[in-house]
């Protein structure tokens, strides 16, 4: 079915439900009578609903949503976000461009992004160490592109459900800066800051990963980061069905896979030990990777925790 603004508009409304529902896109499958990858298709805007189907999913729906109906689909976009209690902004587009950065920072970037975008545009596993739940790493999928005249790459990393962070990115003094905004609560912000790579496409990249934790103190937090190169920038289609992997992946208890020295790079030390914080990373202790330093056998773990995420994800253990 061709895409239209009517698809368009019922696939932002469904993004808002699922975030405000907290449900997978394996949740609505199940209870809407459907496979999930129609669901993906369904938040792509790829395919839309039939009449018997958007009832099944209304009623669904309903249990999560006080009173929710099907009528409410007819809602404009700001009266239905208004209908779920979230504030009335409607979720950027898939090809929104985010607000413009600081103008000194676009100064500086201008005449290096040719050079620099290149290295980092792509999709990606972003692999961090959650504040929230003991330190146990999440892998999340993450894709930074090019978009045609916006002033900055563009990032956005999410798993189908609560976690969807949607924001700008740029290389600027060795490093690249993603600066995002969650599409799901529209008052959460987060940074990621890690170590960038020289002339090559960077193949992991390790830094901070730094926001605010959902919990009643809205408490601020910094934790470890990693970004390990899947493959080219995807579609949308294409980043679905990372989003879909992972989750799968989080279901078997992905972190059994990964090697020992990976594991040993996210593990928190105790509160009391003496030395520098963990949280900052020298250039000696950092994973960062480009394609530069294939042969260096001191990076043999590095190189081995991209296969075995790469392989877990179901691409080539050869980066492209």
């Amino acid at each position: 079915m061709p895409r239209g603004p009517e698809i368009d508009a019922f696939a932002e409304k469904l993004r808002l439900l699922l975030d405000r529902a907290n449900l997978s896109r394996a949740q609505v499958a199940q209870r809407a009578g459907v496979d999930k990858s129609v669901v993906a298709r369904w938040l792509n805007g790829a395919l839309h609903p039939s009449d018997h189907t958007l009832s099944a999913l209304s009623a669904a729906l309903a249990q999560e949503v006080a009173g929710f109906s099907r009528a409410d689909w007819a809602l404009p976009a700001a009266a239905f976000a208004s209908r779920l209690g979230l504030p009335s902004r409607a979720p950027p587009s898939p090809g929104a461009t985010p607000a413009p950065l600081l103008p000194g920072v676009l100064d500086w970037t201008a005449g290096t992004r040719a050079r620099t975008d290149p290295m980092y545009a792509g999709l990606w596993a972003l692999a961090f160490a959650s504040p929230a739940n003991g330190g146990r790493i999440f892998c999340v999928p993450l894709r930074i592109w090019r978009e045609a005249g916006a002033p900055t790459l563009q990032v956005e990393y999410s798993n189908g459900m609560m976690l969807h962070n949607r924001g700008a990115a740029f290389a600027l003094a060795g490093r690249l800066w993603a600066v995002m905004e969650s599409v799901a609560r529209r008052d959460a912000l987060s940074m990621l800051v890690v170590q960038g790579v020289v002339e090559q496409p960077a193949l992991i990249l390790d830094g901070l990963l730094s926001g605010r934790r959902n919990t009643a103190v809205a408490a601020l937090f910094s934790t470890r980061a990693m970004l390990f190169r899947l493959g080219p920038e995807p579609d949308e289609e294409g980043f679905a069905a990372a989003i879909a992997r992972a989750n799968d992946l989080a279901r078997e208890g992905w972190e059994r896979r990964l090697p020992p020295a990976l594991l040993a790079a996210f593990a928190m030390p105790p509160a009391e030990a003496p030395g520098p914080n963990w949280l900052l990373l020298e250039l000696r202790d950092a994973w960062t990777l480009g394609a530069w330093r294939d042969e260096d056998a001191a990076r043999a773990p590095q190189r081995e925790a991209l296969a075995c995420i790469r392989a877990a994800f179901g691409v080539a253990a050869e980066p492209s």
